[in-house]
């Protein structure tokens, strides 16, 4: 056999290789689920979720509970039932969840004793309030 008569095999020999290579590469690569892990401590079980005080849904463009009141320190869980982008962003910063997409549940610490205002930073006339005593 003279080179010539072995290439087109071999061409497509390397091709059905390539198209293994690359079907194996995709499939490794998931279905896009997050597979990371964040190391805590050696033998350290993971961390729990923080209690929370009060839960704030926002649906229809608004902040369903728009009035609570908490302890300082406490922990707000905040729902998005909304089919866009909210966050729950106190006026003055001191907390924000970021953006939370449909039915993803934040969660925020209110940091100290006060009166603080919020808002939906997306969605600015979306407003409440946080009283922490």
């Amino acid at each position: 056999m003279t080179k010539a008569s072995r290439s087109p095999s071999a061409a497509r020999q390397l091709g059905w290789v390539l198209c293994a290579l690359m079907s194996a590469s995709l499939a490794a690569c998931g279905s896009g689920e997050d597979r990371s892990s964040t190391a805590v401590g050696a033998g350290s079980p993971p961390a729990r979720p923080p209690e929370r005080s009060a839960e704030i849904v926002i649906a229809d463009y608004m902040f369903v509970s728009a009035q609570i009141e908490v302890k300082a320190g406490a922990f707000v869980g905040v729902t998005n039932r909304d089919g866009v982008d909210h966050t729950f962003t106190a006026v003055d910063r001191s907390f924000d969840s970021g953006p939370l997409r449909q039915s993803q549940t934040g969660v925020v610490q209110i940091p100290t004793v006060g009166t603080f205002e919020f808002i939906c930073s997306i969605h600015m006339h979306m407003r409440g309030t946080v009283k922490a005593s």
